[in-house]
Order: C-alpha cells, then sequence, then structure tokens
C-alpha cells in the first residue's frame, strides 16, 4: 500500500555549483525541484517519477543501441 505524504523522487539532471539540483530529467525547462512534494536522487534505482523512468528507459535504449547489442 502506498502512503500519500511520501515525496516523488525525481533524477537529477543538472547540478548547481553549490551541490543543489538545477533541474530534473523529466523538466523540459530549468525549473528547480519543490522540495516540499518532491525530492531527487542522483541513483537511478531510487527514482520513483514515471516521467524520470521513462526517461531513463530510453536513454539506456539509446545506450545499447550505439553499443551494438539490441
Amino acid at each position: 500500500m502506498e502512503r500519500r505524504d511520501q515525496r516523488i523522487i525525481h533524477k537529477a539532471r543538472a547540478l548547481r555549483r553549490d551541490g543543489g539540483v538545477a533541474t530534473a530529467l523529466c523538466f523540459k525547462k530549468v525549473t528547480p525541484i519543490d522540495q516540499r512534494v518532491a525530492t531527487w536522487t542522483a541513483s537511478n534505482i531510487l527514482v520513483t517519477c514515471p516521467n524520470c523512468q521513462s526517461a531513463l528507459r530510453i536513454e539506456n535504449i539509446k545506450k545499447r543501441q550505439l553499443a551494438g547489442d539490441k
């Protein structure tokens, strides 16, 4: 059962110089993550955002195609 008070975990796309996240992988524009409703990670395994997960799958497919694996 999923808790409603759990925050969405986005994949960090760009970091600021101070170590904070400038934007998430699923955001089209550079937009800070609202820490009241979501958080971020650098680990692909911990991502719970469905849009970030989809972007990661597409990224992995592209990497495999470049490597010659199918």
